[in-house]
């Protein structure tokens, strides 16, 4: 028997006398073919070298460090089960180790199995609660089971079609001299209780499945291939913290971050792209404080509670897709280039602190809210959707308290709405076209420039301030004027209406719909007004000033080409004869083309006979003492008389 438990010749048991005390026992004895092959005649390295081909079937290496087996040149084959509780390795000299289908290799205690040269193959069951750290390739079409307390390191190259369950600590980590990496095929698991680390530029590509419910740990480099699928449900962390080293993750195939507890984490320094399926979901953390670029895939952030931050540089590019959908949360406080492709939001969009969305492809907010906050900037070079045209009852919101600029198409939808707080700043540029559609509001309450077209067939409260050289068109619903003002180079109203007190500065445009202050109260118009169609509106609730519209034309004049005048009288006040109101238009350049006009009586059961007067440069409404039929709407045609010189504000042109 020599000190490998195997019987021998007295002659070589002799000659392994100086052999370290290598133990292999068990039911296989004899079966082991010269395994403790005589030493040469150098002085032996510190363990018993294998030089020949042995075949296990069923053995164990006993405990201890003085229990070494290595592997030189030679090839050590588990067809049945070898538990290593020493040393094993393969040596400089090369060699092979292999468990074949069926076969198990138990590493496990205090043992170690490392392998500097030569070659790993596992087509069985190897199991891992020691230390295993080769350098050699390995290949697994089997299973590796790497079980609590268990240390696996690949330095070298790793391929593996058959599945990887981690419990543990599972490393591919680049060394000097070697080139580590892990080609996955098959299947990984990594347990609540692992760790999954590509370490020090080591590579991962996947092309198989790979699910994680513990953490996962790059610094290298990880390829998803088209037909890879990653599932986080852990933490997920791409690069370091410091940003050294730079890592990079690349998705082809389908990588998901799943779970309450789920943190997928992209460091400074670090890219994260995506050219397939990327998604955040189940209250799960995304954040990205490097590089994360989604170029012609597909980002979707979806589930209450999902978060995706931006603190680096995020991107749309070649027609992508990023997605953040009812319930979830998009929060950018750096970057956001929508370079080309979409950002649908159907969540929350915060643009937060000095946040920066840029968009030059299309950004569509149907049904979602976006807040643009505090000294954040919303730039659209391309298309900018609140709302959805085609499905009006889905709304959208946007609130801003920081700078919008618009230089593309920006649309808010029915059953959208549009605040720019007083804080915010709005800028639509020369090559720019806001559209706020029918069945959209707009409140504007802060600052907007706007040097382009603002079109409004929906409805828009302004408090604030627009200025510019640009546009204002109104074609339907309502423009409210609650103290603000409008100063454009044209100001068109040609459906729906344009009321409420304020300014609007320029020349002011009537070819339809209606103009007017309204509830009563004055209007200014620093410029001129032309009518060619439409209705001025004057509401009327008493005799006083004050009580009765007033339209202000300063510095212009009044050139009426047909259109019309409408006079209501609001409940609660009822005229009588003789009463005036005058003054309800006035205009310092003049007023022509009264004859061009038609007048209407609203509110009254029985409307009175009236005269409308002008004196060249204001017009006066006067009930006369002649009784009419009872209507609700009375044409007055040539009461209305234009004298060439002005009179006295006390006295009348009766008719």
């Amino acid at each position: 028997m020599n000190a490998c438990g195997v019987g021998f010749r007295r002659r070589s048991a002799k000659r392994f006398a100086r052999a370290a005390a290598l133990l292999l026992t068990g039911a296989s004895a004899g079966v082991l073919a010269n395994p403790c092959p005589p030493f040469p005649t150098q002085p032996p390295p510190p363990y018993a070298l294998l030089t020949g081909s042995v075949t296990v079937t069923t053995d164990s290496i006993a405990a201890g460090p003085q229990n070494t087996c290595g592997i030189s040149g030679g090839s050590l084959t588990v067809a049945g089960t070898l538990t290593n509780n020493g040393m094993l390795l393969i040596t400089p000299g090369g060699g092979s180790f292999g468990v074949l289908h069926g076969g198990v290799f138990a590493n496990v205690g205090g043992a170690s199995f490392t392998a500097v040269a030569g070659s790993i193959s596992n087509d069985g069951t190897i199991t891992n609660s020691a230390s295993f750290e080769p350098t050699a390739p390995l290949t697994n079409t089997g299973s590796i089971n790497n079980l609590t307390g268990g240390l696996f390191i690949e330095v070298g190259a790793m391929t593996s079609s058959g599945s990887i369950s981690n419990d543990a600590d599972f490393r591919i980590t680049q060394a000097t001299g070697f080139s580590a990496s892990l080609d996955n095929s098959g299947a990984v698991s990594n347990s609540a209780s692992g760790t999954f680390s590509i370490i020090n530029g080591a590579l991962l590509t996947n092309s198989g499945v790979i699910d994680s419910a513990g953490t996962f740990h790059n610094t290298g480099s990880v390829t998803n291939a088209l037909a890879g699928s990653m599932t986080s449900s852990g933490t997920f962390v791409n690069g370091s913290p410091t940003g050294v080293p730079s890592s990079v993750f690349a998705n082809a195939g389908a990588l998901l971050n799943t779970g309450a507890g789920a943190s997928f984490s992209n460091s400074s320094g670090s890219t994260l792209s995506n050219t397939g399926t990327l998604r955040n979901d189940g209250g799960a953390s995304l954040m990205n404080f490097g590089t994360l670029s989604d170029s012609g895939g597909t980002l979707t952030n979806t589930g209450s509670g999902s978060t995706l931050t931006n603190g680096g540089a995020l991107q749309i590019l070649a027609n992508g897709e990023i997605d953040n959908l009812g319930g979830a949360t998009l929060n950018n406080e750096a970057n956001f280039n929508i370079v080309s492709g979409t950002l649908n939001n159907g969540g929350t969009l915060n643009n937060d602190t000095l946040g920066s969305i840029n968009n030059s492809g299309a950004l569509s907010n149907a049904g979602g809210t976006i807040n643009n906050n505090g000294r954040a900037t919303i730039s659209n070079k391309g298309t900018l959707e609140n709302g959805s045209d085609t499905a009006p009852t889905v709304g959208g919101t946007i609130d801003n308290h920081g700078t919008l600029d618009n230089s593309g198409q920006f649309y808010n939808r029915a059953g959208a709405t549009l605040t720019n707080e007083s804080d915010g700043v709005f800028t639509n540029q020369a090559a720019g076209t806001f559209s706020n559609s029918a069945g959209a509001t707009f409140d504007q309450s802060g600052s907007l420039v706007n040097d382009g077209l603002i079109t409004n067939a929906g409805t828009i409260t302004i408090s604030g301030a627009i200025t510019g050289s640009g546009v204002y068109s109104q074609t339907g619903g309502l423009t409210k004027l609650m103290g603000g003002s409008i100063e454009q180079s044209a100001i068109n109203v040609s459906g729906g209406s344009l009321l409420g007190a304020g300014t609007l500065t320029g020349p002011v445009t009537l070819s339809g719909g209606t103009l007017g202050a309204g509830d009563p109260q004055v209007m200014k118009i620093n410029g001129s007004l032309n009518v060619t169609g439409g209705n001025l509106l004057v509401q009327i609730a008493g005799r006083g000033a004050g009580q009765f519209d007033v339209l202000n034309i300063v510095g212009g004049a009044a050139a009426f080409h047909g259109g019309s005048i409408t006079f209501q009288f609001l409940p609660g006040f009822v005229p009588v004869t003789g009463d005036s109101f005058l003054g309800f238009l006035t205009a310092d350049g003049g007023i022509t083309g009264m004859n061009t006009l038609s007048y209407t009586l609203l509110g009254l059961a029985q409307p009175p006979s009236f005269q409308v007067v002008a004196d060249g440069i204001g017009l006066d409404l006067i009930l006369a003492p002649v009784p009419e039929p009872a209507t609700l709407a009375l044409m007055v045609a040539g009461l209305a008389t234009v004298l060439a010189a002005r009179r006295s504000r006390t006295r009348y042109a009766a008719k």
